[in-house]
């Protein structure tokens, strides 16, 4: 389980480190297209989901995937793009980990 959460919050951080950087890099020649407002608000969200599920595994793990269908549903051609599936291998990531969390929460230890 704790493979799981790390690898998630490891590949969290990367992903929003090269987000970070990729805006930062771009902003003087950032020339918006119709459509991109609503692109760069979806993966705002995806990167909020990131954050948010370092304290809440499984309410993050499902914004990032939503985020990511909602994605899929305006761009269907992202589906090709092996980079576009990271973040909802990062989602899945922390959903499991959150699930796998509250059962072992559940059961009792034997001393």
């Amino acid at each position: 389980m704790k493979i799981i959460r790390w690898t998630a919050r490891g590949l969290s951080i990367i992903a929003l480190l090269f987000h970070i950087l990729s805006f930062a890099g771009d902003l003087g020649s950032m020339h918006l297209q119709p459509g991109d407002t609503e692109k760069l608000l979806v993966w705002g969200i995806i990167m909020a989901g990131m954050i948010v599920a370092w304290k809440w595994e499984r309410l993050g793990g499902v914004v990032i995937i939503v985020a990511f269908l909602v994605q899929v549903n305006t761009d269907p051609w992202i589906i090709s793009m092996w980079a576009m599936w990271v973040s909802p291998f990062i989602g899945t990531l922390f959903f499991l980990s959150g699930i796998l969390a509250k059962k072992g929460a559940g059961t009792t230890q034997k001393i």
